[in-house]
């Protein structure tokens, strides 16, 4: 979930922000920022305490209100100015979906001469192809849908593999190894041993899509490539700040649907039923109005639908 909205106030020791900006707020909104971690660009991982945007409590006990309220409290430290050439809509789903891809990519130092895969098709999926491709890479999107072979190539992708079709791809791929993947898939249906033997030795696997039902980790599998398997909790400001100028620069534009914020609920239906997957971009005015914190005062009137 992402929001963006013009700046209204500022406060005296809010810095990089000033009025009129467009600004954007993702899926977190506050951490400690005094650990380690808030001192080396790790805020998302912050070791004291994290605020998400939505069903989470500050430490004084008040609630993260998210993106649907009227008024929301955010650090400056997860607003994010947004470029003059990226839409508010465009912009929106990147600070959730976008970041969570975005930032194992570069942490992976992916660029030129990388070569990336990227499992499902969806939300994360879609953002994962985009970014990939941005940054030079080579990418290959993994599916067991075929009708999404010609969307894959629309969105950058050099390859496509059809993962329930035969296992040529394994074999192949095993004698010309990849450097990341991304797993999207929220399905724990996706043999990770298979997966990960297409890794390059010292390779690195996100699983970045969340299977209620977990799936088995393949111990001797990582042993035989020498391979990393972790995850990702969305991204840093720094690689919030460095993508949206990557997306401003290579004009990304995510598969959006939009729709008025009274329908809001419907397109919430719409989720549940399989029918696309949901992210918010809100337009508002945002008030900041004390040193460290932002005040922000919404009038939401529009809904984002990301491709699946």
């Amino acid at each position: 979930m992402g929001h963006t909205t013009l700046t209204s106030g500022v406060g005296k020791s809010v810095q990089g922000i000033k009025v009129g900006d467009r600004v954007g707020v993702g899926a977190q909104v506050g951490s400690c920022m005094n650990c380690d971690d808030c001192s080396h660009d790790n805020e998302n991982y912050c070791a004291n305490y994290m605020v998400d945007t939505y069903n989470s409590r500050w430490p004084d006990g008040s609630i993260a209100q998210g993106g649907y309220s009227n008024a929301i409290r955010a650090h400056q430290k997860f607003i994010f100015p947004i470029p003059d050439g990226l839409k508010s809509e465009h912009a929106a789903p990147m600070l959730c979906a976008g970041l969570t891809v975005y930032s194992p990519l570069v942490r992976s130092k992916v660029g030129p001469g990388s070569r990336v895969g990227v499992i499902g098709i969806g939300g994360l999926g879609h953002f994962g192809i985009m970014f990939a491709q941005a940054l030079g890479a080579e990418v290959f999107a993994f599916s067991h849908t075929a009708s999404k072979k010609e969307h894959a190539h629309r969105m950058g992708a050099n390859e496509f593999i059809l993962m329930n079709k035969s296992e040529d791809w394994l074999k192949r791929l095993q004698q010309t190894p990849l450097d990341v993947i991304i797993n999207t898939a929220s399905s724990s249906s996706v043999e990770v041993g298979k997966i990960i033997s297409c890794l390059k030795v010292g390779g690195h696997m996100y699983c970045l899509g969340l299977p209620k039902e977990g799936f088995r980790l393949p111990v001797m599998q990582l042993c035989g490539r020498g391979a990393f398997i972790g995850s990702s909790h969305i991204g840093s400001k720094k690689e919030a700040l460095d993508m949206l100028n990557l997306a401003s620069e290579k004009k990304i534009e995510p598969w959006i649907e939009l729709l008025p914020m009274k329908e809001c609920s419907k397109a919430i239906e719409r989720v549940a039923k399989g029918d696309g997957t949901c992210t918010v971009t809100s337009t508002t005015n945002v008030q900041f109005d004390t040193d460290l914190f932002s005040s922000r005062t919404c009038k939401a009137h529009a809904v984002a639908w990301i491709y699946t």
